[in-house]
């Protein structure tokens, strides 16, 4: 569908009918897409939208909306946080800036599955009073790649005052194609049920936590 430009609307009433069952919608290499996804989605649980660059991404009210991935659009907004409540699984791909990674994950407080991808700027998850994760307390699996900017997870003027940089529930984090990354923070040291750290394509890490990693 690459020649698709806008959406059809035919009024909210046949809108509705027409779209209160779909339990899955894919948006993929819609180049020419503009405007804002269709309101009625009563039903929806997972939501893939991918390579339609000129698409700005406005979250409707998805109350059922379980697994979201967005990768190469124009720009993400959220209405409301508390729209995205049942989110549990989130992929976000190729991402301008940290500060509309920010935005986006605030009260996103029931995430277990987070993967950031090709955010370009990111140099960590502490930057700049931006706290990328401070909301998410029920984090179980982190995976961060391809972020080429990304030195250590917290910046070294931050890491002294944050006492819980990432959360503590966490278990999985992974960590692939960051060439600049240098260190882990000694905050790993705190999350007790963190159970495997996969590094890979990380050519400049030169240091762990100087205690060494958790016991468990």
């Amino acid at each position: 569908m690459k020649e698709w430009e806008d959406w059809i609307s035919h009024g909210p009433d046949l809108e509705a009918a027409g779209f209160s069952n779909l339990k899955e919608l894919f948006i993929v290499k819609c180049s020419k897409l503009v405007g804002r996804l269709l309101e009625h989605l009563p039903s929806l649980g997972r939501l893939v939208i991918k390579s339609c660059r000129r698409l700005l991404v406005s979250i409707p009210r998805l109350r059922r909306l379980c697994r979201l991935e967005i990768d190469g659009c124009k720009e993400i907004m959220v209405r409301s946080t508390m729209e995205l409540s049942s989110l549990n699984s989130v992929v976000l791909s190729d991402v301008s800036s940290p500060a509309i990674l920010e935005q986006f994950m605030r009260g996103l407080w029931q995430v277990k599955d987070l993967k950031i991808v090709g955010c370009k700027e990111l140099t960590s998850l502490c930057q700049n009073g931006l706290q990328l994760l401070q909301n998410i307390s029920s984090l179980d699996q982190l995976v961060i790649e391809h972020c080429p900017q990304l030195l250590s997870l917290a910046a070294e003027e931050e890491e002294e005052h944050q006492q819980q940089l990432l959360p503590c529930r966490l278990q999985y984090l992974e960590l692939r194609d960051c060439n600049c990354l240098v260190k882990l923070p000694q905050a790993l040291l705190n999350i007790t049920s963190l159970r495997k750290i996969y590094i890979t394509k990380c050519p400049n890490l030169i240091s762990f936590p100087e205690v060494g990693l958790p016991g468990s």
